[in-house]
């Protein structure tokens, strides 16, 4: 946690944590492309990602009711950490629901796999480039970012 002044309160880092939680979610994203392309232990590995990222998510929904001010509105960063545990829970249930119904992933479910993993990725950019603290003056936007994500 940072403290700006003697007098204020602390402000936790809240963009530090949705980019930790980002972080859980490409990794969880990369578990699923490796399940779709027939590894399938990796399912295991999105499940135990899936459980890291909502406690990435409950610890930015703690931080943001506490925090002072944040850099951003609380409620964008309440959407932005809702939605991307969201992805990552699709992503555990696709795993579930194929192992229910012993149906292995084909090319097409791999296909897929790796766009979304590639959003994801590009969405994790977008918000590390949130920080200004953290971003170079060569980087592109955090708007490119998403943008890039979108498109994918």
């Amino acid at each position: 946690m940072k403290r700006s002044s003697w007098f204020l309160p602390e402000n936790p880092d809240v963009l530090g944590m949705l980019g930790r939680q980002a972080a859980v979610t490409v990794e969880g994203m990369a578990a699923l492309v490796a399940w779709a392309g027939g590894e399938p232990e990796a399912a295991q590995w999105v499940r135990d990602c899936e459980h890291r990222a909502d406690d990435a998510n409950r610890e930015v929904r703690r931080a943001r009711t506490v925090a002072f001010m944040t850099p951003i509105d609380a409620e964008d960063l309440y959407v932005m950490s809702e939605r991307l545990d969201a992805v990552l829970n699709g992503a555990k249930d696709a795993v579930r629901e194929a192992e229910v119904m012993a149906v292995e992933p084909d090319q097409a479910v791999a296909a897929m796999a790796a766009l979304l993993a590639d959003g994801v990725g590009h969405l994790a950019k977008a918000f590390q480039r949130l920080d200004p603290d953290s971003r170079s003056n060569s980087e592109a936007s955090a708007t490119d970012a998403a943008d890039a994500a979108v498109k994918t």
